[in-house]
């Protein structure tokens, strides 16, 4: 691997982990967490907590009559009232305590523990 593959997969890391802490709002359990994933893995579930936490609109409440996000990138800006409504904000709260939880397990695995786990 040339030093600039390895200092983009190093920048790449970082920021997932800084985007888990965000979606958590707990940046210390983000790095626990991730101190026991593969880089691969740290990407995915910093991808699924944005998506779930971050972008998180509770359809099923709003059904299609809602004002939802009319292009990807006001949806991965989490821009229109949908993402701001009580349910979604109640969606968005479980499935942070939902990832949270699962963090914490993960961080109990660290130091690349994860994968003698598995």
């Amino acid at each position: 691997m040339s030093a600039t593959t390895a200092s983009a997969a190093t920048s790449a890391h970082v920021d997932a982990v800084k985007a888990l802490g965000t979606a958590l709002q707990n940046q210390m359990l983000a790095d626990k967490a991730s101190a026991a994933l593969p880089s691969s893995e740290k990407e995915t579930l910093a991808a699924l907590a944005h998506q779930a936490v971050i972008c998180g609109i509770d359809y099923a409440s709003h059904g299609l009559g809602w004002d939802h996000p009319q292009t990807r990138l006001d949806y991965r800006r989490a821009v229109g009232s949908s993402f701001a409504s009580r349910a979604s904000l109640a969606r968005q709260a479980k499935s942070r305590a939902a990832i949270a939880a699962l963090s914490e397990r993960l961080g109990g695995l660290g130091g690349g523990q994860l994968d003698e786990a598995r």
